[in-house]
């Protein structure tokens, strides 16, 4: 039951002292602050005036605070006009502010809580607030667009929609302000719909586009990512494997000709083994920023041919179904009609340093590789792998000395290189002053230290000295005399005595005629087999056979104890 009250002064009527009670009254409540209306004990109580410095209210009060239906204006323009509940904003009202901002509705403590209109210079509300921020459903206006849909704690998050200005539109999931969670997108190129993470396309998602044709697959931050189907606009379609927007990974592209390509891919490339089907023939090889690099395989009907390709033209030597051979260089069949043509062409490229094309040439034409063609032409041997080990051995035995004379150091290493292996060990033991002492590596020209070898690496590296860190770096010691060493403290073998680099020389070509013995060798080939059986054996547990191996083998070397070092 609602408790009846004083038409003046609007307190209530149990414990109403007639005589407190006045109808207009003017009270000075402090600096610049004055009321005039109904009081009650001298205390603004009902309808009545305050009005400060900065302010002015007209409208109800009670026990001295502004309560009921009032009106106050600042002086700075603001404006408030509705209920009021112990001088706060409590019920309907509306808020209007001098530069246009308003706030419309239902506030609880000074704070708009339900349902209100709220306009700023950009951008209006109308919905749902929970303690003064947005909460709930609503609509959301601004110069760039419209949101329509959940709000929590003043951002966008459950469901809604947003509509741009340029015409695109999101309907769908949100989370903290952005898109996230199921979504469809709409703009003026396509469609978009599936999942978004981050204000991001991400995860499993299609895409409709009347640019790019039609996508179906998964995302990861707005780009395609991982597996997925592209359709394009002129009907070309892959199926594979993405990163970050370009395909990469195994994948099938087809054109509507007929025409496709099955393989790996790398930044919108194909980039390792693949086979491209075009026009009838194939390809099959592997592949280097979209272009054919190496040995491939071409079939065109009944016809195959395999050959190395280079930079994406035919570079090398072809061989048919028939067998028979064909030579091309840089795309263009080559066919020379003499020996002398043959040679020519070679001397040329090795001039140039077009080394490739003088290999190709030489692989061709086996016949023109000799010493004297190898010695006079080839001047850092980029030709040697094609001679037999056994007769550069040869050839290191007899030339070796004249091709010091003559500065071809870069040749004699090369000739060291694809020789017989088997040698090697003798002839270093024979002529320790061509190899290194730190890395054993040969030296045809090395830097010797009191007898002791080094290549122009190991050179550089001891008078750098050994490196400390923060600290620096320590003086060069010679590693076996552990004396300073300096650029002067050796000469090179080509500084030395003629005749004592033809003494070392000439050990060294000697050494190469030591013919190996080739029960020993067969002895250590079979060693070695039986190593093999037995790391296997024991690497899969098969004790039976691991001790089976381990006794033929203590039995073989037994049998062959004189070949055991």
């Amino acid at each position: 039951m609602k408790r009846r009250r004083c038409t003046v002064c609007k307190h209530t009527m149990k414990g109403h002292k007639r005589r407190a009670c006045e109808k207009k009254k003017k009270i000075d409540l402090g600096p610049g602050i004055t009321y005039e209306g109904s009081v009650y004990d001298d205390i603004p109580c009902g309808r009545g005036r305050l009005k400060s410095t900065t302010s002015e209210y007209i409208g109800e009060f009670s026990n001295g605070k502004k309560h009921g239906f009032g009106i106050e204006t600042f002086s700075d323009g603001r404006k408030y006009e509705g209920e009021w509940k112990f001088d706060k904003y409590n019920g309907n009202g509306h808020l209007t502010c001098a530069d246009g901002r308003s706030k419309k509705g239902s506030f609880v403590d000074g704070r708009l809580h339900g349902y209100a209109v709220v306009q700023t210079s950009r951008a209006t509300y109308e919905g749902l607030l929970a303690h003064g921020v947005f909460h709930g459903k609503g609509t959301y206006r601004e110069p760039n667009g419209e949101y329509v849909g959940a709000f929590f704690y003043g951002v966008r998050h459950g469901e809604g929609t947003y509509s741009h200005s340029n015409g695109d539109t999101y309907s769908g999931q949100w989370r903290r302000g952005v898109r996230s969670g199921m979504g469809i997108f709409t703009s003026e190129d396509g469609i978009y719909t599936g999942n978004w993470s981050r204000d991001m396309r991400n995860g499993r998602g299609r895409w409709v586009s009347k640019n790019h044709g039609v996508y179906d697959g998964c995302w990861k931050r707005n780009m395609r990512h991982n597996q997925g189907r592209q359709t394009y606009s002129n009907g070309v379609t892959y199926v594979g494997g993405w990163h970050k927007g370009k395909k990469t990974g195994h994948g099938t592209q087809k054109w509507p000709g007929g025409d496709e390509y099955v393989g790996f891919w790398s930044n919108d490339e194909y980039n390792g083994r693949g086979c491209l089907r075009i026009r009838g023939c194939s390809y099959e090889g592997e592949w280097v920023h979209g272009k054919r690099e190496g040995l491939f395989t071409e079939t065109c009907g009944s016809y195959k041919c395999t050959g190395t390709w280079k930079n994406d033209v035919r570079h090398g030597i072809f061989e048919n179904n028939d067998k028979t051979q064909q030579m091309y260089i840089w795309g263009v069949e080559v066919v020379y009609n003499s020996v002398r043509e043959v040679k020519q062409a070679t001397k040329r490229a090795l001039s140039t340093g077009d080394y490739e094309t003088a290999s190709i040439i030489a692989e061709h034409y086996l016949n023109i590789i000799s010493w004297a063609f190898l010695s006079t032409c080839d001047e850092n041997g980029h030709l040697l792998y094609l001679v037999e080990p056994t007769q550069i051995t040869q050839w290191l035995s007899k030339h070796s000395w004249n091709l010091f004379k003559k500065g071809r150091y870069k040749f004699i290493s090369k000739m060291i290189k694809h020789c017989v292996t088997d040698v090697m060990d003798h002839v270093c033991s024979s002529a320790p002053e061509l190899f290194d002492q730190l890395t054993c590596d040969f030296v045809a020209n090395p830097w010797i230290v009191h007898n002791i070898s080094y290549s122009e690496s190991t050179k550089e590296k001891l008078l750098a000295g050994l490196h400390l860190g923060e600290f620096g770096r320590c003086p060069p010691i010679n590693p076996f005399t552990r004396q300073t060493m300096d650029n002067s403290a050796g000469n090179y073998l080509s500084e030395m005595s003629s005749a004592h680099a033809r003494s070392i020389y000439q050990t060294f070509m000697n050494a190469f005629k030591h013919q190996p013995d080739i029960e020993k060798i067969a002895f250590n080939y079979d060693l070695e087999d039986f190593e093999t059986l037995i790391r296997n054996a024991r690497d899969s547990k098969d004790i039976d056979t691991l001790r089976r191996l381990l006794n033929e083998r203590d039995a073989f070397i037994q049998h062959q104890g004189k070949y055991v070092s």
